[in-house]
């Protein structure tokens, strides 16, 4: 069994699920687990209005990736949390913002102003 840990957030909206007498999150019938996720992701899909080839579960764990990465958790973190054996799934869900990319950019334009910045100083010194 591999557990993933929870956040505060995740443990708190389940704690507000409403509850039978089994101990299951989300029971199916005759106090067994529900088996089949499928037509309540159809009616989610359709209530929201989204078009009929978008997948529900992969759209929240390509959000959940793109957005972790984004914050700059590292990849190997998320590729963990999402449970991929392989990296390169990892890597194809977790797209970065544009924004995180800029910030990317920016800090790499610092850094390396900050090197030239380093070698004229030693050239000045030396000479």
């Amino acid at each position: 069994i591999q557990k993933v840990p929870l956040n505060d957030m995740s443990k708190q909206i389940l704690s507000e699920l409403p509850r039978t007498e089994n101990s299951f999150v989300f029971p199916g019938k005759k106090d067994e687990p529900l088996k089949n996720i499928y037509p309540a992701l159809r009616r989610i899909r359709k209530n929201a209005g989204l078009p009929k080839d978008v997948r529900p579960l992969h759209s929240l764990r390509h959000a959940y990736a793109s957005k972790l990465a984004s914050e700059g958790v590292g990849l190997y973190t998320v590729q963990k949390l999402l449970r991929h054996s392989d990296p390169r799934m990892t890597q194809r869900y977790s797209e970065l913002a544009d924004q995180a990319l800029k910030d990317g950019s920016k800090l790499a334009g610092k850094l390396f102003s900050q090197l030239k910045e380093k070698s004229s100083e030693q050239i000045i010194k030396i000479g």
